[in-house]
């Protein structure tokens, strides 16, 4: 191949050769044109030569006629010398421009001579170059065998022949290495399917182990689903049975909880008005005390009073100390065993009502509280009672004095004893209290503020009563209507004490029954929570189940894909196996054809030697032939340049000896315009035409010149050279040099 690219390279530039050979001809043509046209303008100013000389001929003709009859006047007419001296004057005149004519046009002759002598020379010349270049073509047809072998590029050529050779060697070793790797991945390819049947046979084996494990396993799994579907349907029939008593108990629960709330509002409405209460009975006290003072002040003053009526007195505050203690006592006692009643009650019910159990505490203290003034108020009116019923004297003094110390001893142990309590119930859990007690409570509080109200005012009508009056008989009278309100306050105290012990027994009766429905609450609701729990362990166990099927049935879908796609494997396998014995089948023959195809090269291999060899001879002698040819091409081409360089001088000199020629022509006419013309005036205008021919354009021969060609520097009018320009005509008028839009300069000549 590369052989082949270097005789491509070599026919190449054999052709660039020839091409450039045709280009030096077409050069010579384009000379010889050139010079055909030279030979046209010399015999078109030949031709204007002959012309001249004939016009020269005959002007002489004429002007010896001319003469001569001048002559032949002047001897017939002797007066008219005068104008015949002038006439011979002008006729010399004439002689003498025509003889100067002559000489010029002699000298004009000689160098037209001398011309054509160099263009016969010129045209030998190129006829001889002619010659050469034929010659030179006929060489570059049959070159030599030894120039080509001479040439570096065939030196080229073997030294190529020489690497191809060696390369053919390395790929027979190739070759060789090539069949061995064929044997070794046979071999390979054969351990490798054993191989691989052997895997599939293991891969089958295990898959059907794996799918009678899968079926034992989904067998077990259906007949764990049927008995806990049977265990879940016995289930649902218990629920079913169970359901209306859980909606009994529901509903009864929910009725339980509104009561309980009711309660809890009550109970706060209690507890804002026992406050509202309190209130009132501190202004009672604060009222109490003003009077206790008032009226202490004015038993001391009245010390004239009876001691059968104060006996009597003391009689009836004794009887109404006992009672009032029994009074306070009394409450105390009730309160206490209501608390304990409602302690066993509320240790039932911790769970519910915390609420309820914060309300029912505050009324609880709130009751103590009430109690405690009560005392305080029970108290002070004994005194009062007392310091009112006796006259004072100073052994009475002592008595009273250790009596009130004795009571009010008595009264700080009871409230000690309270405070003990309220500790008590403060430190006990809170728990919510029953309605009726509540309903108790606030009934004895409205009670007995009614009844210190009464005796509040009683208290100051009796203050008023002392201020008007401080008789006996008024005094007496108010003791017994003491003693009287003593006895309706003692049947009234019985009265309470027995509606109390009446509703004692009912909060009894009504905490027990409540204490019942708890039990029962707390029976069905744990009743409840079992078969809940039942219930839900029932629906974790199915949950569970079903996603052991799910799991078990998508292994088995699993299982199912892989052996599908162990199948399709095993196919693929087949199919495999079938193309590499194909592809195996194809490389023996494969190897078979490029065994053939090697022996092939090697034939060709020798072939090409012998080609190669022959070639390298042939390519030296091209090369030599070659090397000739680029010798005698520079020479022609010097000589080219140097006979191209010697016509370009002989144009030029041809080009100055025309515009001589049409100077001399001009001066000719205007010679003979002159000769011609009778007058000055008619010359100068003759002059004056000549003139503005000159300045016209040479090109339309209308318009004035107003534009040059800076190439050239020739000049014409501008809408000529426009006109030239678009229609692409794009060379001077005069040289044929070729000019563009920014040649055109305008010019105004003054």
């Amino acid at each position: 191949m590369k052989f082949i690219n270097r005789i491509h390279e070599i026919t190449l530039r054999c052709s660039d050769l020839n091409n450039q050979l045709v280009l030096q001809e077409e050069q010579l043509l384009e000379k010889k044109s050139h010079l055909s046209d030279l030979e046209y303008e010399l015999e078109k100013s030949r031709s204007k030569e002959t012309k001249l000389e004939r016009a020269l001929a005959d002007a002489i003709t004429k002007l010896e006629h001319d003469r001569l009859k001048f002559q032949a006047n002047d001897i017939k007419h002797d007066p008219d010398s005068n104008s015949n001296n002038s006439n011979n004057n002008t006729i010399i005149i004439a002689e003498n421009k025509y003889a100067d004519l002559q000489a010029e046009i002699e000298e004009y002759k000689e160098l037209a001579a001398g011309r054509l002598a160099e263009l016969e020379k010129l045209m030998s010349d190129h006829e001889t170059t002619k010659r050469e270049v034929e010659v030179v073509k006929n060489k570059l047809r049959s070159l030599p065998e030894e120039l080509i072998n001479e040439t570096p590029e065939f030196k080229c050529l073997q030294s190529r022949y020489t690497a191809l050779v060696n390369e053919s060697v390395h790929l027979r070793h190739q070759l060789s290495d090539a069949r061995e790797l064929v044997k070794c991945t046979k071999t390979i390819y054969d351990h490798h399917f054993e191989k691989i049947e052997q895997e599939e046979f293991e891969n089958q084996r295990k898959l059907i182990a794996n799918i009678e494990q899968v079926v034992a396993d989904l067998a077990e799994a259906r007949r764990d689903y049927d008995l806990l579907q049977v265990e879940y349907e016995k289930v649902l029939i218990a629920n079913q049975q169970s359901v209306p008593i859980t909606r009994e108990m529901r509903s009864l629960i929910n009725h339980l909880q509104a009561q309980c709330k009711l309660y809890s509002l009550e109970a706060s409405r209690c507890k804002k008005q026992c406050k509202e209460l309190e209130e009132e009975l501190t202004k009672l006290k604060a009222k109490q005390e003003t009077i206790i003072s008032n009226g202490l002040n004015t038993q001391i003053s009245m010390t004239t009073l009876e001691p059968t009526s104060a006996s009597s007195i003391n009689t009836t505050n004794q009887q109404q100390s006992p009672s009032i203690k029994d009074e306070i006592t009394n409450p105390f006692a009730t309160s206490t065993s209501t608390v304990i009643k409602n302690e066993t009650i509320q240790k039932e019910e911790l769970t519910e009502g915390n609420d309820d159990s914060r309300l029912v505490e505050n009324s609880l203290l709130d009751f103590g509280d009430v109690t405690e003034g009560d005392l305080d108020d029970n108290s002070t009116s004994n005194a009062l009672s007392r310091l009112s019923s006796n006259p004072l004297t100073t052994e009475d003094k002592d008595t009273e004095l250790r009596t009130l110390k004795s009571e009010n001893k008595k009264l700080s142990d009871m409230v000690k004893e309270y405070k003990i309590l309220l500790t008590m119930y403060r430190s006990a859990p809170k728990e919510t209290r029953d309605k009726a007690n509540l309903m108790t409570s606030e009934k004895k509080l409205r009670q007995e503020l009614e009844e210190t109200r009464n005796e509040l005012k009683k208290v100051q009508n009796y203050a008023k009563t002392l201020r008007k009056k401080c008789n006996e008989d008024e005094v007496q009278n108010k003791m017994r209507s003491f003693q009287e309100t003593i006895r309706d306050l003692e049947k009234n105290l019985e009265t309470r004490k027995q509606e109390e012990a009446a509703l004692l027994n009912e909060i009894e009766v009504t905490g027990q029954a409540f204490e019942d429905m708890q039990e029962q609450n707390s029976r069905l609701l744990s009743q409840l929570r079992e078969k809940d729990d039942a219930h839900i362990k029932l629906m974790v166990e199915r949950v569970k189940l079903q996603q052991a099927q799910k799991i078990m049935s998508d292994e088995k879908t699993v299982l199912a894909q892989q052996t599908n796609v162990l199948q399709e494997q095993l196919d693929a396998q087949v199919i495999m196996n079938q193309k590499y014995e194909e592809t195996i089948a194809l490389l023996r023959n494969t190897v078979l054809i490029l065994e053939k195809e090697l022996s092939m090269m090697h034939q060709t291999l020798d072939a090409h030697k012998r080609k190669t060899i022959e070639s390298a001879q042939t390519s030296a002698d091209l090369k030599l032939h070659l090397d000739r040819y680029h010798a005698q091409l520079k020479e022609v081409q010097e000589l080219v340049a140097e006979k191209s360089e010697a016509l370009e001088k002989q144009n030029f000199k041809n080009r100055r000896l025309q515009e001589e020629l049409k100077n001399l022509n001009r001066k000719l006419e205007r010679m003979r315009k002159l000769e011609m013309a009778s007058n000055k005036d008619e010359v100068l205008l003759e002059e004056i035409r000549e003139y503005k021919e000159i300045l016209r354009c040479p090109a339309c021969k209308n318009k004035q010149r107003d534009a040059i060609l800076s190439k050239c520097f020739h000049v014409f009018c501008y809408d000529c050279l426009k006109s030239r320009y678009d229609s692409r005509q794009r060379k001077c008028p005069k040289c044929n040099t070729a000019f563009g839009q920014s040649d055109m300069h305008k010019i105004w000549l003054v």
